[in-house]
């Protein structure tokens, strides 16, 4: 008999659960609580600027191989642009423009690619250079059980790590990577992500950026689940995971319907599942440790310019409130005279709490400081986007804390990049999590 799923939420994490259950005969059920896919990540049109917008900006890896089996599933996957070698620019108020790249350096089958590109950077002095390639080799070697216990602050500390080089280098991977700051992240997650991005292969620490809306890469789900005989229901509100003798029967919606099934996956952040939960399955691990996963906000800023002020496709910027420039209108191919620009300013809770006005007046000041061209440009629209749940905050702690995907319920199971993935917040950790769910319901009797 065919298993009917229901998977709630329908972010990358329940499009790759969707997708695998749906790929194995199962029939597939997609409630998503917003009127468009992609959850926390997502595209809009904006009739302001007349182009599409994203809710966040996001750069894809190499070694995303979940979220590339995903894309190239629903044929999406040639709407990113792979870089052929790591390769990030860096600006600074008063300073040259510097840069840091990998190459396809290799000692037997050992990737050296990274280590290579800092020595041949001009990014780092040359004793940055030496403490950077030291600190990168001790993480060569280490794995992530090793610095579980540990922020990345306290790894740092124990590697050496001069404060030149972690304003320079690690506060703005980890800002970009963890959404996170050293002295909160996990340091285990800066380990696995190192083995993954920098030490597997060279194809691995490729950097890939959309060329359209992230909303574009997951579109195809609702046609692919309708020829497997599947669907994906927008604007589902689920009010509650029913819940008797230890399985789940299904799932009651606000308006009153109740939907039964085989199986649940939940595809929510935590502090949305807490609320799924009926009071009973809440006192149970790991469902008592819901409250422990706070957010982290995500602020992203839009704006269009009447001329040409950047010619990179993206540069981090280094001491100042911004941490990363995107050229939107190179890396959408948008053409005339104005530059549209994205700024993103992660893991800061405090700027999430500012006005829009003044966020924005943050960052004109910013890209006047690493971009002084742009004084001479006319601000002519801005859009500021918060995201206030963006992340999870991955204090050692709640590493410890993230739950597997098999649960006390035996048909309930999770998804999510909270999850117990071993990566931070990211979209790999998602569409990892949803494709990992998707195996244990096949495997369920």
């Amino acid at each position: 008999m065919t298993k009917r799923i229901i998977i709630i939420g329908c972010g990358f994490a329940g499009a790759a659960a969707a997708v695998a259950c749906a790929e194995r005969g199962m029939d597939v059920h997609v409630l998503e609580a917003r009127r468009h896919i992609g959850g926390r990540t997502y595209s809009f049109h904006d009739d302001d600027f007349d182009a599409v917008l994203d809710n966040g900006q996001h750069l894809f890896m190499g070694c995303y191989h979940s979220t590339l089996k995903l894309l190239r599933t629903l044929g999406t996957d040639r709407l990113l642009d792979e870089q052929k070698n790591f390769y990030v620019d860096f600006f600074a108020a008063n300073r040259r423009q510097s840069s840091l790249s990998s190459g396809n350096l290799y000692i037997g089958s050992l990737p050296l690619g990274l280590l290579s590109g800092i020595i041949r950077s001009n990014h780092f002095t040359v004793s940055e250079k030496f403490h950077l390639v030291r600190g990168a080799n001790a993480i060569r070697s280490m794995r992530y059980d090793n610095a579980r216990e540990l922020t990345i602050t306290q790894l740092l500390d124990k590697l050496h790590q001069p404060r030149s080089l972690r304003e320079k280098f690690w506060d703005p991977f980890v800002y970009a990577v963890m959404n996170n700051n050293t002295h909160n992240a996990c340091a285990a997650l800066l380990v696995e992500v190192f083995h993954r991005a920098f030490f597997a292969s060279t194809d691995d620490s490729h950097l890939l950026i959309s060329r359209v809306g992230l909303s574009e890469l997951l579109a195809p789900l609702d046609s692919f689940l309708k020829g497997k005989h599947s669907v994906i229901e927008y604007g589902k509100t689920v009010q509650e995971i029913r819940i008797e003798s230890g399985r789940a029967t299904g799932v009651a919606l606000s308006t009153g319907e109740f939907l039964p099934c085989d199986a649940v996956i939940t595809a929510t952040p935590a502090h949305q599942l807490a609320r799924l939960l009926p009071q009973s399955a809440l006192s149970m691990p790991p469902f008592n440790a819901l409250e422990q996963f706070v957010s982290s906000p995500i602020v992203s800023i839009y704006f269009l310019l009447d001329r040409k002020v950047m010619d990179d496709e993206f540069a981090g910027s280094l001491g100042t409130t911004v941490q990363w420039i995107f050229n939107r209108t190179k890396i959408h191919s948008l053409g005339g005279k104005r530059q549209l620009l994205s700024f993103v300013i992660s893991a800061a809770p405090y700027i999430a709490e500012l006005s829009a006005e003044e966020i924005k007046d943050i960052c004109l000041r910013d890209l006047h400081s690493v971009l002084p061209e742009s004084r001479k440009a006319v601000l002519l629209q801005w859009k500021v986007i918060k995201e206030k749940h963006a992340t999870f905050v991955c204090f050692p702690h709640v590493e410890a804390l993230r739950p597997d995907v098999a649960t006390p319920i035996s048909n309930l199971f999770l998804a999510g990049d909270w999850t117990n993935t071993k990566l931070p917040a990211t979209i790999e950790g998602a569409s990892q999590s949803g494709y990992a769910a998707a195996n244990a319901v096949v495997s369920l009797q």
